[in-house]
């Protein structure tokens, strides 16, 4: 009988034990939540981002002359990773923190490249 010791646990405690319990998973699933939520709000506020820096880009002047001087035409590599579209690209890239900004023209021949 000595391996069959019994550990006599008050009702108080056993009580206690399960408020805790069920206080904890309550935490638990209300923090999985709030980070499910959050996390599909930072998805859509970079997708907002990324948009914006897009239509700026897309709308400036400076942009708009340089595609049409390319259009209906495929200009050689080195002379687009030397020009103004390149440069403006890599300002774009560097100013606002994004991975990579890359021009197209209508037909979506890449006049940038990351």
């Amino acid at each position: 009988m000595a391996g069959k010791r019994r550990i006599d646990v008050r009702l108080a405690t056993q009580v206690l034990l399960l408020q805790l319990a069920v206080v904890a998973l309550t935490l638990g699933i209300a923090f999985a939540l709030l980070a499910v939520i959050y996390h599909g709000r930072l998805i859509n506020e970079y997708g907002n981002r990324c948009r914006d820096i897009a239509h700026v880009l897309a709308t400036a002047p400076a942009v708009r002359a340089d595609v049409a001087d390319y259009a209906g035409q495929v200009p050689p590599a080195d002379e687009l990773a030397r020009g103004a579209l390149q440069r403006l690209a890599t300002q774009v890239k560097e100013g606002t923190g994004v991975l990579f900004v890359v021009i197209t023209n209508d037909r979506g021949i890449r006049l940038t490249h990351p």
